[in-house]
């Protein structure tokens, strides 16, 4: 019997969701915004009505993707979540086990599904161990080794953002996330507001400046990264969020500055790749676990 799974993506300022099938294709999708002051059983009251209309309409069982740190054991988000505060706590799986069953629901974070959708249909289907980037507003990461996402014992493996920590206001993610970044270059050339897609498209038109900031970008991330690939001996790493769209430009600066910062013998073996998935990367690594997972008995679409 083919599944079909309700995902559910929880970010900062709004929810989206979606019901997929085994083939990743998203049907019934929508949204909702979110903000601090929801509070929480109103909050949960949304996502239940929405669970069981999902039902209704043939979903056997939920995925969710959230903001913070989340223990999947449990479906508790733990910590992390300061734009929504309320969810602090949170047991998703308790509050929601009334229209699922528990053991059809799973709960982890943005950045770990990430990782599970790019294993499940996305361009790490052929890698047993790698790491996913995900560069944007911040920067986060997750592991998976020897096929399986790894998530340490505080629920904070990959947490690169706060690489070269020395206080609130200046770590790595504070100097070199996309947003940062290009916050930086549109100053130096008088552009306060330069988007991602715009820089990547100067450097295709030939701009010697935005060229030249490309060079020092990479090789800030490339030094991470080569860090990461001499720790963990991964075959590759992904790398998300809307830049990765210009893999044309970001990729070979990236891989050039790997190579420079790894020993001759490590270099070639470790293959920097863009996402394949963007806008449903959340909801597709959300449903990921129950679609690759036995889990029986999987209930009938007509069963409550």
């Amino acid at each position: 019997m083919d599944k079909k799974i309700f995902g559910i993506d929880i970010g900062g300022s709004s929810v989206k969701y979606g019901i997929a099938d085994q083939d990743g294709s998203i049907t019934c999708t929508g949204a909702f915004p979110v903000s601090g002051d929801m509070g929480r059983q109103a909050f949960l009251d949304k996502l239940s009505s929405l669970c069981l209309e999902a039902r209704e309409q043939g979903a056997q069982g939920l995925g969710i993707s959230t903001l913070g740190l989340v223990d999947s054991r449990t479906g508790t988000i733990v910590g992390g979540a300061e734009n929504l505060p309320f969810l602090i706590g949170a047991n998703l799986k308790e509050a929601l086990g009334s229209v699922f069953n528990r053991d059809h629901i799973c709960v982890h974070n943005d950045a770990d599904c990430f990782a599970l959708g790019e294993l499940w249909k996305g361009n790490a289907q052929d890698a047993r161990s790698f790491f996913c980037l995900a560069l944007g507003t911040g920067i986060g990461g997750s592991l998976v080794i020897d096929g399986a996402l790894v998530q340490g014992p505080h629920f904070r493996t990959g947490e690169v953002g706060y690489f070269d920590y020395e206080n609130s206001d200046d770590y790595w993610e504070k100097r070199y996330s996309t947003k940062t970044f290009m916050a930086a270059v549109g100053e130096g050339l008088g552009i306060p507001s330069l988007s991602g897609r715009e820089f990547m498209d100067r450097i295709r038109k030939g701009d010697p400046l935005c060229a030249k900031a490309m060079e020092r970008w990479a090789a800030q991330l490339g030094r991470k990264l080569a860090n990461i690939i001499l720790l963990l001996d991964i075959d590759c790493v992904i790398i998300g969020g809307a830049v990765s769209q210009s893999s044309d430009v970001l990729m070979p600066a990236l891989a050039k500055a790997v190579d420079a910062c790894l020993p001759p013998d490590f270099r070639g073996q470790c293959s920097i790749r863009p996402a394949k998935f963007h806008n449903d990367s959340a909801i597709l690594g959300a449903v990921a676990p129950l679609m690759t997972s036995g889990r029986q008995p999987w209930p009938k679409s007509s069963e409550t």
